[in-house]
């Protein structure tokens, strides 16, 4: 499940949980959260060990 918010800097914070492992990551713009925010959901659903 992903999660994306504006900081109070105004830049973009994505979290995302997937089966309990957690990452997030900031960016400038809200494209760059939500394009990432699928990507490693989808790595992290299918178990790729490298997912950044």
């Amino acid at each position: 499940m992903a999660s994306i918010r504006k900081t109070k800097e105004g830049t973009w914070r994505a979290e995302v949980m997937v089966e309990y492992k957690r990452k997030s990551k900031a960016f400038t713009s809200k494209a760059e959260a939500q394009a990432w925010s699928m990507d490693i959901t989808r790595d992290l659903a299918s178990g790729k060990k490298d997912a950044p």
